[in-house]
């Protein structure tokens, strides 16, 4: 027997399922179960990947996937079923598999209520006998893991197709997920976490406290937390909620930005990780204007000495390069306000203190983005009018294209549509009560003609 085929580990002994990779029009990939019977939900999630990532990749997902399958619901097969019944029983039967292949949850140690896998602490009777070593559990946590990467994938594929009508339950909702990306910067390089701090499938279970909903608008609450914060972190605030912006380019703002165009409706910002070498405009609304000249008037004049008169006699004389010196935004000191100081010692702060812990500077530029691709949607005359005014708002915004912004916002689009439908169905009539049901739908009014020909059936 040859060395290589010494250390492969032995089949697995009982029912299992199978992947099989073939060239037909219908699934590249199928998913059998025990019996023989196709698991169409898998099946084409994974054929889906097939031309978006790379095909060892494919099949390193389906090999993990098809061990975990096999070591959960072998004996079992229509445990799968719960998979794809909705998102708490998806999750529950995620944790029914963990627990069946040996594997472990630990919470996240940033408090955004995800957890993420280990491996058991000590072996267990899966195929994979023959590596009792004291890297197995590790060995045992990666192929866990892998195989729940491959579940959110598949989820996210059913999702796009509107086959699974529900939020990805693989996925943490994108606060916690910006909570654990800034907190990974103070993680210690090589800590063993970080190999899970990445990973978007985490969440399998409900947090304990929720961060607030993709689909609740909280910039009005933010804007007037930071009222009471000096003036210039207010008004940078202001700003990046009425312009949609990056907080950090709003920081980032100088007087040249706004004398470019006379101080008007416009300012020119660096765009994100382009230093400097790229562009976009922010287009502020009337009021935001209003409010930006009375802070340059009032507070930030106080503190440097220097009116909006003053400026524009710079830039009427061409002395840009003395505009571009001055910050647009000031701190308690007079000087540029730092992103450290404005995320650490004034948001995050305030954010617990009004009872939103999962908020991130960031929640003011994606709801700015959703009310715009909601009143786009609401405006637009046909698919590709909408298709364009997006494009022009990505411009704006600073994407490369609005497929990429639509694809990036799908999300909490969808999420918004479910509860607004949700909201439109089950509405309870408030006058329900003394233990009657309520109605559910509001009644039509006594005089509409269409009353008797809907009761009569011919409507």
């Amino acid at each position: 027997m040859s060395p290589n085929h010494a250390a492969r580990p032995p089949a697995w002994p009982g029912p299992r399922f199978q992947i099989l990779t073939l060239s037909v029009p219908r699934y590249s990939r199928y998913v059998l179960d025990p019996a023989g019977a196709c698991v169409r939900p898998l099946s084409v999630g994974l054929s889906a990947l097939e031309g978006q990532l790379e095909p060892r990749t494919i099949d390193a997902y389906a090999r993990a996937l098809e061990w975990a399958l096999t070591g959960w619901a072998g004996a079992q097969p229509r445990r799968v079923a719960r998979l794809f019944h909705d998102v708490a029983q998806a999750r529950a039967a995620v944790a029914a598999m963990l627990h069946a292949l040996g594997g472990q949850l630990k919470p996240s140690r940033y408090g955004d209520g995800s957890y993420h896998v280990t491996g058991a602490p000590s072996p267990v009777a899966l195929a994979d006998r023959s590596h009792r070593s004291g890297a197995q559990p590790h060995r045992q946590a990666r192929r866990i893991e892998l195989a729940l990467i491959a579940l959110g994938h598949v989820y996210d594929q059913l999702i796009l197709r509107e086959i699974w009508r529900f939020p990805n339950p693989m996925r943490v909702d994108n606060a916690a997920a910006l909570v654990r990306r800034e907190a990974q910067a103070s993680v210690r390089r090589g800590d063993a976490y970080l190999g899970y701090a990445g990973r978007q499938f985490v969440v399998l279970m409900p947090p304990p406290a929720r961060p607030p909903r993709d689909w609740d608008f909280l910039a009005p609450r933010i804007v007037e937390a930071a009222r009471a914060w000096p003036a210039g972190l207010a008004a940078a605030t202001a700003l990046t909620a009425a312009c949609g912006n990056r907080i950090f380019e709003a920081l980032a703002l100088t007087l040249g930005d706004w004398s470019a165009f006379d101080f008007g409706n416009r300012i020119a910002a660096s765009n994100k990780g382009s230093h400097g070498a790229r562009t976009k405009i922010l287009y502020l609304p009337a009021r935001a204007r209003e409010a930006l000249v009375a802070y340059v008037e009032t507070a930030r004049r106080a503190q440097t000495g220097v009116s909006l008169a003053q400026a524009r006699r710079l830039a009427a004389d061409g002395r840009h390069d003395v505009l571009a010196t001055m910050p647009l935004f000031l701190n308690a000191k007079g000087t540029a306000i730092s992103y450290s100081l404005f995320a650490d010692h004034y948001f995050r702060p305030t954010m617990r203190a009004i009872g939103l812990p999962g908020v991130t500077t960031h929640r003011l530029r994606r709801e700015h983005a959703l009310r715009a691709l909601l009143k786009i949607r609401g405006l637009a005359r046909d698919k590709a009018h909408e298709a364009a005014m997006i494009a022009i708002y990505a411009e704006m915004m600073g994407w490369r294209t609005g497929a990429a912004m639509v694809d990036h916002y799908a999300p909490q689009l969808r999420e918004h549509d479910h509860q607004a439908l949700a909201g439109l169905l089950y509405a309870v009539d408030p006058a329900g009560r003394d233990g009657a049901p309520p109605s559910t739908v509001p009644p039509p009014p006594a005089d509409d003609p269409r009353i008797a020909q809907f009761l009569a059936g011919d409507d």
